[in-house]
C-alpha cells in the first residue's frame, strides 16, 4: 500500500517491528524515494557496504542464502550461525472477521501503466487510498484508451467500510484537452453491512491536448474501525497526472500472490513437501529465499503455511487469484 505521506511511512515500519519484535535498524525513504533511485530503483535489491562506504556487493532480488554467503567469503566463516526463524520470530497477523470477495471484480486490460496520483487535502487520515492506471495506448501515441481508479482500505488503519451509510465514489473535474466516459463514479450495492473489498472502476478517456494532462480526482466514502469506536465520512481529493511512473510498483495485493498464490501445485508428488527439483528452474531461489525458513532446501507444509499468514490479515492467498486483469501467470 503506497503511503500518502512520511508519517505514514513511519507508521509501516514502526507497525511492522511491533508485529516481529524485530530490533533491525530501519531507514525511511523520503517521499521522493531519492535513496531507492540513488540505489539504482531496483524492487529487492541487496547491497553489501564496507566500513569505507563502499558497495562491494549488489543484487537486483536480496537472496538470504547468497548473502550468507557473501559474508563467509568476507568476513570468514562463523561457529554460531542463527536461524531466520530466530532472527525473526514468527508472527500471526490478527484475522479480521470481516466479509471479504463480495464485491465482484471487474474485467482490466493488461497493457495499465501506473500513474502519480497526489493527495491534496483531507481532514481526515487517509483510510483508504487512490491507485490510478492508464493504459499505454492512452498516455502514449495514440491518446486514447482507458483509466483505472481502485479504491483500497489501508490496513494501517483497521477500518471497514460501511456500506449501510453510503458507497464509494469518486467525482471527476476534466481539464480542457481531456474526455473522460464518465466523471461520476458510484461503487455497486453490497449486501454485507461492512466489508474490506478494493472499490474497482474502469472509464473510457481521449487526450486531446499536450502528454502528461492532469485532472482533479475527489474520493469520498465511509468507514468503520474494527473495534466499533467511530465511524467516519471522508473526502479525499486528489491530483492526477497521465504519464507512467514505474516507481508505483503493482497494484495492491497482485505483486506477492502472483508469484506465490499457487506454489503448492508444485508439489508434483502430493507428499505436502516441495523438494527443490520440483521447482521451476528459474524460480528456486525465488521460492527457497522467501519460504524455506529452516534452510533445508524443503518447503514442507509448516513454511507455507507461515508465509501465507503473513497476508490478506491472515487468510493468505486467494486461489486462484484474480484481481480482473488479463495477463500471463508466471
Amino acid at each position: 500500500m503506497q503511503p500518502h505521506t512520511l508519517e505514514e511511512r513511519l507508521s509501516h515500519i514502526k507497525k511492522f517491528r511491533e508485529l516481529t519484535g524485530s530490533q533491525i535498524p530501519w531507514l525511511c525513504d523520503s517521499m521522493n524515494n531519492e535513496l531507492s533511485l540513488g540505489f539504482g530503483g531496483v524492487p529487492n535489491g541487496e547491497f553489501v557496504i564496507d566500513p569505507e562506504g563502499t558497495i562491494i556487493r549488489q543484487r537486483f532480488w536480496s537472496n538470504p542464502l547468497t548473502l550468507r554467503d557473501d559474508l563467509t567469503h568476507l568476513l570468514g566463516p562463523t561457529s554460531a550461525v542463527t536461524p531466520p526463524q530466530e532472527a525473526l520470530p514468527a508472527f500471526e497477523m490478527p484475522i479480521r472477521n470481516i466479509a471479504h470477495g463480495v464485491v465482484p471484480r471487474i474485467t482490466l486490460p493488461g497493457n495499465l501503466r501506473p500513474v502519480p496520483c497526489e493527495i491534496q487535502n483531507s481532514d481526515f487520515p487517509a483510510y483508504a487510498k487512490l491507485r490510478v492506471e492508464a493504459t499505454a495506448d492512452l498516455i502514449g501515441n495514440k491518446r486514447r484508451g482507458q483509466i483505472y481508479l481502485g479504491v483500497y482500505l489501508d490496513p494501517l488503519y483497521r477500518v471497514h467500510w460501511n456500506n449501510q451509510a453510503g458507497k464509494v465514489s469518486i467525482k471527476i473535474t476534466a481539464k480542457d484537452g481531456l474526455e473522460f466516459s464518465s466523471t461520476l463514479l458510484e461503487s455497486p450495492s453490497v449486501d454485507a453491512s461492512a466489508d474490506l473489498d478494493p472499490r474497482m472502476f474502469l472509464i473510457d478517456a481521449i487526450q486531446n491536448g499536450p502528454n502528461h494532462q492532469t485532472f482533479h480526482a475527489e474520493v469520498t466514502y465511509t468507514v468503520c474501525d474494527d473495534a466499533n469506536t467511530f465511524c467516519e465520512t471522508v473526502s479525499q481529493s486528489y491530483e492526477v497526472e497521465l504519464r507512467a511512473d514505474r516507481n508505483l510498483g503493482s497494484r495492491p495485493g497482485v505483486f506477492m500472490p502472483e508469484m506465490f498464490a499457487r506454489v503448492t501445485e508444485l508439489d508434483a508428488d502430493r507428499n505436502g513437501r516441495i523438494e527443490k527439483d520440483e521447482f521451476p528452474k528459474d524460480r528456486s531461489t525465488l521460492y527457497l529465499s522467501h519460504m524455506d525458513t529452516n534452510l533445508d532446501q524443503v518447503i514442507d507444509a509448516d513454511e507455507i503455511k507461515r508465509f501465507m499468514a503473513l497476508f490478506n490479515d491472515g487468510r493468505g492467498f486467494e486461489s486462484p487469484l484474480n484481481d480482473g486483469a488479463k495477463r500471463k501467470r508466471p
